[in-house]
């Protein structure tokens, strides 16, 4: 198994460590890292084996500290994938909390929350037909979750980032150039969009902040991630190493688990570092990377 060390230090490709994830985090260095991408358990959800049941005021409690030194170590972005339970009706609400406590005490920046939109298998086009979930009799079914990003202000706007990837060639050819409503009303299109070249058809659309992604079983990207309590779909994972961390850079999870952020990474040319507190999924994550290999486009 490969350290963390060998890794930052440039001589392999991924490692991981059986560690607590704010010990971890405080053993880096400032800026170790290019991205932080990360699943952590979800309130009272599961327990994991190890007790992480806490309500939603003790988790946003405890995760808060881990979210601030996650963004000491990136050098500039941070992004949770974090939810809350509904119980008797009524929606915890422990990420509304920890961000709000984030931006509003610790200083720390966000921007605008990723939509993971959780797709049925057969039909790419209509979230969660026909699947069981949450919701009952009262309220509807749970088809997203949200994947917050953070960073401390000095270090945005990001240093590199790549909005396209993932895109898709415009659907609809241009009808004219593109403009922009003032706060006045009237349209622009001598302005900022013009400045950033943005007045013509792009060959690639950005593909926006909601991303669609299958789950369930054999629909995850690998067939060990069902080996895991709560596994995310590699689909998800990768949008983020390819979107906000450079070719050969590195991508941190602490929240580990099956390793769906550490194949992204290494599949995509990046390199990646993390931890989970549990030796099982240390041992799942080696059992898994021994089966993937880089992309032949990873890093274009």
């Amino acid at each position: 198994m490969n350290t963390v060390d060998s890794v930052l230090a440039g001589t392999a490709r991924w490692g991981v460590a059986c560690s607590d994830a704010l010990a971890f985090l405080r053993g880096l260095p400032t800026d170790a890292v290019d991205l932080v991408f990360c699943s952590p358990p979800y309130t009272i959800a599961r327990t994991y084996g190890t007790g992480a049941d806490l309500d939603s005021a003790a988790w946003a409690e405890w995760l808060r500290p881990i979210v601030v030194e996650a963004c000491r170590v990136s050098k500039c972005l941070a992004f949770f994938n974090v939810s809350d339970s509904v119980n008797d009706c009524a929606y915890g609400g422990g990420p509304e909390w920890l961000f709000a406590d984030l931006t509003r005490l610790d200083g720390i920046a966000a921007v605008r929350p990723y939509i993971w939109v959780k797709m049925h298998p057969q039909d790419e086009d209509a979230p969660n037909n026909g699947q069981p979930g949450s919701g009952g009799r009262h309220f509807h079914r749970n088809g997203y979750e949200p994947v917050y990003g953070v960073a401390d202000p000095a270090k945005l706007p990001p240093p590199w980032s790549d909005s396209t990837a993932f895109g898709k060639p415009p659907r609809y050819k241009s009808g004219g150039a593109m403009t922009q409503r003032l706060k006045d009303g009237t349209r622009n299109n001598t302005g900022r969009m013009a400045t950033l070249g943005m007045s013509g058809q792009p060959a690639v659309c950005n593909p926006g902040n909601v991303i669609k992604a299958i789950v369930g079983g054999g629909h995850l990207g690998h067939p060990l991630a069902h080996d895991s309590e709560a596994p995310m779909p590699l689909a998800l994972a990768e949008r983020f190493v390819c979107w906000f961390c450079p070719p050969d850079g590195i991508v941190l999870d602490p929240f580990a688990g099956s390793g769906t952020t550490c194949h992204a990474a290494f599949h995509h040319g990046r390199r990646f570092v993390g931890c989970d507190n549990r030796p099982s999924q240390i041992e799942l994550i080696g059992r898994r990377m021994a089966t993937v290999t880089p992309s032949l486009f990873a890093g274009a």
